[in-house]
């Protein structure tokens, strides 16, 4: 099975082919499902074709999910099993309703009942586990039950009034075999489509879109089961063809969302840096404070009816408050753990830019020195031979002397070559600290990009590549210059740094999946002085980009020299002294 690229960069697990096969099944399906339940308005009757339509999606569902757990991602492998095993159970749970409502013997009714909220109370924990696993791959460095308390908190303060107001009649229902875990079911729902949401905005902007059916699924599907309690609370008054259509939606959208599962997701929250991950906002306070305010309302206006009310309203009061100390107290720690990450980040970019300067420092003094030394020597030898010619040109021939001077002078200075050449040998990057240029190309990324929200920079140096201290500067000086045009104006989430040896030329290349530009409509500022940089490199510079197409940098170097660097045997013509 071949991927598909549904964005730039953004390839999926299942082929571009079954998405729209799914969507175009999914449209007739949706449109049979509101045809056929036209008229089925007994109890019996809504239910079995409830039943039925839903298979239309739920079964498909099943080896949608399969597929993803057995070819998607090994990272996402897990959360699909559950999610394919929560589904065969929702399945289950239909078919023993299915049974019950075709008259089985008398015996076998309150087994299968119980069968029935068996396989559906399995339902939620296999699906929750999936979400769960997906979420905390996306969560970096916060703590993942910050989260699940905030959705919790959120679904208590929504469904606690809802579920007062209809547990009267929910308890005394002749169906409450089906309506409690369908009620149930519609507590849980927006929970999942809390969860959802999370999952969405912490993905990168180009994977968002992969979790819009299941967001799509988990909205729905709250409305579609609170309309089937109503439906049977309100003895099957409202329209099947409304209620079944809806749901028929609702399980579309969750039989796609494994057709968009990402081949290589990105990690969620851990792209960025730990500054980034604190949590800006705090919403829960006030949606708890709001939400004990509904109650206290609500059990004032019905103690006269219900007097169970004032209890139930102070259990869910405490377990608010409860939450939201649990809450506090782990946001602290979040808190206090992203700040010591910041913290070890600074000292290590301390530590790199000290250990780059030291570096460069060291390599300039031993090389001052070791010149010095000899330019000294070859001037002595030189003071040293002129003085000896001239003391023996005395009882000589003097061309022979001048012959005999010449020749030493020669080989002296060829001596002094081959120590300058083994000094340029010493002083050059070696395999072991062969990083100095992407050392200092990292270090200025970090000067660029600070701690804040940075696009994700690769770099990539050619570990063959030998350049001298001219070019590598002309390299560093294009390279900066490019990431601070990102920083600047690119708005990228992934940004790519490459530097190789190609076709006799060195390749300097910047590209990133921003929002791109009009190359025409820009002043050269910043790509004049790239420009220049490649210009000292004896090269030239190129820039490809449209808007929403990101940008690409590319400098090649060593053009003008490429003859004479093949014609002497070096390969980049940027190399001094080639070791070895």
């Amino acid at each position: 099975m071949r991927a598909s690229s549904g964005h730039s960069d953004l390839k999926y697990v299942f082929p571009d082919a079954w998405r729209r096969h799914a969507f175009i099944y999914s449209a007739i399906m949706i449109v049979g499902s509101g045809i056929v339940s036209l008229g089925h308005n007994s109890p019996r009757d809504y239910i079995r074709a409830m039943v039925v339509c839903a298979g239309l999606f739920t079964i498909p569902a099943i080896a949608n999910a399969k597929i993803a757990s057995t070819i998607g991602p090994r990272a996402t492998r897990r959360s699909w099993e559950f999610w394919h095993l929560g589904t065969v159970s929702f399945v289950a749970w239909g078919f023993t309703i299915l049974v019950i409502e075709s008259n089985p013997p008398s015996f076998l009714v309150v087994p299968m009942k119980t069968l029935s909220v068996a396989l559906f109370l399995s339902v939620i924990p296999l699906w929750s586990r999936s979400a769960i696993d997906q979420l905390r791959r996306k969560s970096g460095s916060r703590l993942l039950m910050v989260d699940l308390i905030d959705v919790l908190i959120a679904t208590l303060v929504v469904m606690a009034p809802i579920a007062a107001l209809i547990w009267p009649r929910l308890h005394n229902s002749h169906f409450l075999w089906i309506v409690g875990p369908m009620f149930i079911l519609a507590t849980a729902m927006p929970a999942g489509a809390g969860v959802s949401l999370l999952l969405a905005l912490r993905a990168s902007v180009p994977e968002r879109k992969a979790y819009a059916p299941l967001i799509l699924s988990g909205i729905v599907a709250t409305f579609v089961c609170w309309l089937n309690v109503a439906e049977i609370l309100d003895n099957f008054q409202i329209p099947a063809w409304a209620v079944i259509s809806t749901q028929s939606v609702s399980l579309a959208a969750m039989m796609m969302f494994p057709l968009f599962e990402i081949r290589n997701p990105t990690q969620g929250l851990s792209r960025l840096s730990p500054q980034a991950q604190v949590r800006r906002w705090n919403f829960v306070p006030v949606l708890a404070i709001a939400g004990m305010g509904v109650l206290i309302v609500e059990a004032l206006s019905l103690k006269v009816r219900d007097h169970w009310i004032f209890a139930y309203a102070l259990i869910i009061q405490a377990a608010l408050i409860v939450l939201a100390i649990a809450r506090h107290s782990l946001m602290s720690k979040e808190t206090r753990n992203l700040y010591l990450k910041l913290e070890r980040a600074a000292e290590d970019r301390k530590k790199l830019i000290s250990d780059l300067i030291s570096a460069v420092e060291d390599d300039r003094h031993r090389m001052a020195s070791q010149l010095h030394e000899l330019a000294v020597g070859s001037l002595v030898t030189l003071g040293s031979v002129v003085q000896a010619s001239a003391m023996e040109s005395k009882g000589r021939d003097s061309s022979t002397v001048v012959t005999q001077a010449l020749s030493n002078l020669r080989a002296d200075f060829a001596t002094r070559a081959e120590l300058l050449r083994q000094l340029m040998n010493a002083i050059a990057p070696t395999t072991e600290i062969e990083g100095s240029l992407a050392t200092a190309i990292a270090a200025g990324k970090e000067g660029i990009f600070g701690d804040s929200p940075t696009p994700q920079v690769t770099i990539e140096i050619d570990p063959s590549l030998d350049l001298d201290w001219t070019t590598k500067t002309i390299v560093h000086r294009i390279v900066s210059e490019a990431l601070e045009n990102v920083h600047a104006h690119a708005r990228a989430s992934k940004a790519m740094v490459s530097v190789a040896f190609e076709d006799d030329h060195v390749h300097v290349r910047v590209s990133d999946d921003g929002q791109g530009f009009q190359i025409a409509a820009v002043r050269e500022s910043g790509i004049s002085s790239m420009r220049m940089f490649a210009g000292l490199g004896r090269g030239r510079l190129n820039i490809r980009s449209s808007p929403q197409q990101g940008t690409l940098v590319h400098a090649v170097l060593g053009e003008e020299s490429s003859s004479v660097s093949r014609a002497s045997g070096n390969r980049s013509g940027f190399q001094l002294i080639k070791g070895g």
